[in-house]
């Protein structure tokens, strides 16, 4: 019998498979790993501001915001995306019943203020960065 007809790869190419093989599956072990513990919501609450008793909306207030840091999102080769959660409920409440966005805070720092008008909610970060929540979002209920 020929040697080239032999379907099995000779001796010498089965260590390299093998540790081919086992990298291969280090790494996507590894990839799992770090995708459920970083994908997990981390909760961490960045910001708090409760609505000025000078600021009136006429349904269900006062109102209080809450910035809180949202899950980490990883991407095809492991880079991440950073969001933060803005919550807008009423004030006493568990966040349960209330507004939130998603808001990708990459490279714009952390929340710094809250400035609360009538017209609704601006929050600046500390990059300068400057996002209105217009009341209509958040005042009637759902």
């Amino acid at each position: 019998m020929a040697e080239d007809s032999n379907p099995i790869a000779p001796r010498s190419v089965w260590p390299r498979i093998i540790w081919a093989s086992a990298a291969l599956l280090s790494y996507i072990l590894v990839s799992i790993v770090v995708l459920v513990i970083e994908g997990s919501s981390r909760g961490k609450v960045l910001f708090h501001s409760d609505q000025p008793s000078n600021v009136h909306y006429g349904s269900f207030e006062p109102y209080e915001l809450r910035v809180q840091e949202g899950p980490q999102k990883w991407q095809l080769f492991l880079w991440d995306e950073h969001y933060s959660i803005v919550e807008i409920s009423t004030k006493g409440n568990d966040f349960s019943y209330s507004t939130s966005m998603n808001f990708d805070q990459m490279g714009n720092g952390t929340p710094t203020g809250a400035t609360w008008s009538d017209k609704g909610i601006e929050l600046t970060y500390s990059s300068g960065v400057r996002l209105f929540i217009p009341k209509g979002l958040f005042i009637g209920g759902r």
